[in-house]
């Protein structure tokens, strides 16, 4: 008899182990990304889906660490401080000083707090300066956007691969 209650725990635990999200399984999910002030700043459309190995950091830790132990089908809300998310320490060597005419050769009118890309690099447009020669230079904040952010993700499992054990 005892035998058997085990046996039967063993298979429950087992089952229960499959749908719960492990290190090394690769999920995909649906989310909705928001700050401190509830704004949504990130979000999964209807069909679109986020695709990682759990564990691998191919997104933030946070984010990583927050699915292990959700299941399947199953919505869970996770809180991430900013050191697991991007980042709690704003680098000042991120700020990088741009001459103007790159800028204006690029077709490209810069405006302050304004959002764009350059090259591959996107970033805020921080502010200007001036050299004592007189050159402009455009100050270009390459931070991630979302430095010192304590986040929310709104997280539902949609699919779940297991970890192929040999």
């Amino acid at each position: 008899m005892i035998s058997s209650a085990i046996t039967a725990v063993t298979f429950i635990a087992w089952c229960n182990k499959q749908n719960t999200v492990q290190i090394g399984d690769t999920v995909e999910i649906n989310y909705t990304a928001t700050l401190p002030d509830e704004s949504v700043f990130k979000a999964t459309e209807e069909q679109e889906t986020l695709r990682f190995v759990v564990g691998s950091g191919e997104v933030i830790p946070g984010l990583d660490e927050g699915v292990v132990g959700m299941k399947l089908d199953k919505t869970n809300t996770i809180k991430i401080a900013a050191d697991k998310a991007y980042g709690s320490e704003y680098n000042e060597k991120k700020v990088q000083k741009i001459a103007k005419n790159i800028f204006e050769m690029s077709k490209l009118n810069p405006v302050e707090g304004e959002k764009l890309t350059l090259g591959n690099e996107e970033g805020l447009i921080k502010g200007f300066e001036k050299d004592d020669k007189g050159y402009e230079y455009v100050l270009f904040d390459i931070n991630p956007p979302y430095t010192y952010e304590t986040l929310t993700y709104k997280v539902n499992i949609q699919k779940l691969e297991k970890k192929i054990v040999n």
